[in-house]
């Protein structure tokens, strides 16, 4: 009978169809269900009233349906229920009041006696409040579906949800709830399922969660959340968390401390400009993770490899990444792990600097991330008959993995690895060398991303030509001549320089204290003799 004009319940042909199951007169123009509505109709068990004009439901209108298992009364004017107007619905366990017009979830339906009612939808109302009254009670409902979406919820209070213990799963999607009272999740020890998204959260200290131990899934999108608080115990057996689309700055490294089940992670669409190198440490089941369109210009790939291990997932894109050294750490994760990154993203592209903008971070080489390195100076710091020390100095170090110092007779064709050295190193000796030879030795940048120079042989040269060779920005070589045995003459200019300054220190100090004596001592000797006769008393 849907999509009719009829403006009240045709009682005559109804009646005649007694052994009827379902009766659809959704879509009219009824406005009153009567006193004994369906009463001939006992073995009922689906009534679909939605989409008409209803605003008044008579107390006994449902009476004999006590195999009645799906109500949907969805789409009405109705503002209130009459007490005890589902007393005879004993076998219910859907019901729909979705789209009317209630400020609450009225005490006739609160109280009424349904034990097998599981699903209570009543989005789109214009609900200030959950309850009607704020009373406690010790009626308990078998509801495990409660959806209270689309309407105007502002607060969650303390008591609104004693008589819902069995509750699996809570929508309150849509609202614009600002605040949730201290304990008043408490009594859903068994919900599985919680929907806050799309609301006006700026806050949830932790303690909101206590009693959501069995919780799975939890969604926050689209509210206004600076920070997601540590939850200790509560949410240890979270799968699903969607904290999109909120106003989150950063991720401290116990934010998820003890969500070692969670499997599905959103950060989606926040202001996250830093993330805790160790914030998904204990993230082993972790299978999907969205930290797209958000602020981060660096992200260590000290980030994902604690939650690589089950990973499928990654979306990374929208976030405005700085390619330069700090990077490279993350490039070198894709390039194993590239898989995970989803394939209706849009690309991972730099945004700075300029000369790399809109480049995707997957095709660039190292050095186009990280400069190169430079040794910048090479230089003897030590120099005797058969030894001498280099030293040099490094620009630019993250591609560094250590060095090599080669040197040879410059005449010669077979140059000598000397060490291979770490990458702190800035100096070393070379010992047993011969006396008055010339040397050449060079000091080779290596690391997994720079170039390896062959060992060839430099080609001798002579004392006018003694200038450095640079082959690239990570070696550098130099040419030096050892002391002969005898020569102790010379010596570094650094080593010359010390021996003159601590001379001329000395020679400083002692003159200053002769000065300072001879002064002192003539003082001494011009100093007049005192009389102690007055002078009136000098007799001549």
């Amino acid at each position: 009978m849907d999509h009719n004009e009829l403006p009240s319940i045709p009682k005559t042909a109804v009646r005649k169809l007694t052994k009827l199951e379902i009766l659809s007169i959704a879509k009219n123009k009824l406005k009153i269900i009567p006193n004994m509505a369906f009463s001939d109709n006992a073995i009922l068990r689906k009534l679909n009233l939605s989409g008409n004009g209803i605003n008044v439901i008579d107390r006994k209108a449902f009476h004999n349906l006590s195999n009645l298992i799906d109500l949907d009364l969805s789409g009405n004017s109705l503002s209130t229920l009459p007490q005890g107007i589902f007393e005879s619905l004993s076998s219910m366990t859907s019901l729909r009041l979705d789209k009317n017009l209630f400020s609450f979830i009225p005490n006739s339906v609160l109280f009424s006696p349904m034990p097998n009612l599981k699903l209570l939808s009543f989005d789109e109302n214009a609900c200030l409040r959950i309850r009607e009254d704020m009373s406690s009670s010790e009626t308990s409902h078998k509801i495990q579906n409660l959806n209270i979406s689309r309407s105007n919820i502002t607060v969650i209070a303390s008591h609104d949800f004693l008589v819902f213990s069995e509750l699996l799963s809570l929508s309150l999607r849509s609202n614009a709830i600002a605040k949730v009272s201290p304990g008043a999740f408490k009594p859903l020890t068994r919900l599985l399922v919680l929907d806050l998204g799309y609301n006006e959260l700026d806050i949830l200290p932790e303690e909101r969660f206590s009693g959501l131990v069995s919780l799975q899934s939890l969604n926050l999108t689209h509210n206004h959340l600076l920070e997601f608080p540590s939850v200790k115990e509560d949410l240890k057996h979270l799968t699903k968390l969607d904290l999109s689309y909120n106003k989150l700055i950063k991720i401290d490294g116990d934010n998820f401390d003890r969500m070692f089940s969670l499997k599905s992670l959103n950060l989606r669409s926040n202001k996250l400009t830093w993330i805790s190198p160790s914030a998904f440490d204990n993230l082993s089941s972790l299978l999907e993770l969205d930290i797209s369109n958000n602020q981060i210009k660096h992200l260590s790939s000290n980030v994902l490899i604690p939650a690589e291990v089950r990973m499928t997932v990654l979306k990374l894109s929208g976030n405005p990444f700085h390619c330069d050294c700090l990077m490279l750490s993350l490039w070198e994760w894709l390039q194993e792990h590239g898989r995970f990154l989803h394939q209706d993203e849009s690309p991972l592209v730099c945004v700075h600097p300029e000369k790399l903008r809109d480049h995707s971070i997957l095709t660039l080489h190292p050095s186009d991330i990280c400069p190169s390195p430079l040794i910048s100076d090479l230089e003897v710091q030590r120099l005797d008959s058969d030894h001498l020390t280099v030293a040099w100095e490094v620009q630019n170090g993250t591609l560094i993995g250590g060095f090599t110092v080669t040197y040879h007779i410059t005449t010669s064709r077979s140059p000598v690895v000397l060490a291979n050295l770490q990458a702190t190193a800035r100096h070393h000796d070379l010992e047993d060398l011969v006396p008055e030879t010339w040397y050449t030795v060079c000091v080779t940048a290596t690391g997994k991303y720079l170039r390896m120079f062959a060992n060839k042989p430099i080609p001798y040269v002579t004392e006018n030509e003694r200038t450095s060779e640079v082959t690239a920005n990570n070696r550098k070589c130099l040419q030096i001549r050892t002391l002969a045995k005898t020569d102790k003459s010379k010596i570094t200019l650094s080593t010359l320089g010390i021996i003159l300054g601590s001379s001329i220190s000395a020679a400083l100090v002692l003159t200053l204290s002769i000065l300072l004596t001879a002064l002192k001592f003539r003082r001494r000797r011009r100093r007049p003799v005192k009389n102690d006769v007055p002078q009136e008393y000098i007799s001549y």
